[in-house]
């Protein structure tokens, strides 16, 4: 997985009902190889 230390670092203030759902996706769509994230805009991109 292309896990960025600068998203991870979001993710430990990120306070959600839904950040289980929020990072379930985040895993299906780093699954693919070719799919990288980032933070703009203040939360994750996948490029």
């Amino acid at each position: 997985m292309n896990r960025n230390p600068e998203v991870e670092a979001w993710f430990t203030d990120y306070d959600n009902p839904q950040e289980a759902l929020v990072k379930r996706v985040r895993e299906i769509i780093l699954s693919d190889e070719r799919i990288t994230e980032t933070i703009k805009w203040q939360s994750p991109t996948f490029m």
